[in-house]
């Protein structure tokens, strides 16, 4: 893997993960236990992503009032 203190491009380390993730789920026809490294590591990004995706929502929505 790559080292931890590494700079990506904006968006790079984005893809690298994702990538990274659909490689996995190949290998394991789509189904991943919960209970694997892979599966604790796919779930944990999905949750990052949702939360995310909650905030940016949020932080529009107060631009939105403040006019």
């Amino acid at each position: 893997m790559w080292p931890i203190g590494q700079i990506w491009p904006p968006g790079v380390k984005d893809l690298l993960i994702c990538s990274c993730l659909l490689k996995k789920l190949s290998e394991y026809k789509w189904e991943i236990p919960v209970s694997a490294r892979e599966g604790r590591d796919y779930f944990a990004a999905m949750a990052c992503a949702a939360n995310y995706a909650w905030v940016n929502r949020q932080v529009k929505s107060h631009r939105v009032r403040e006019g």
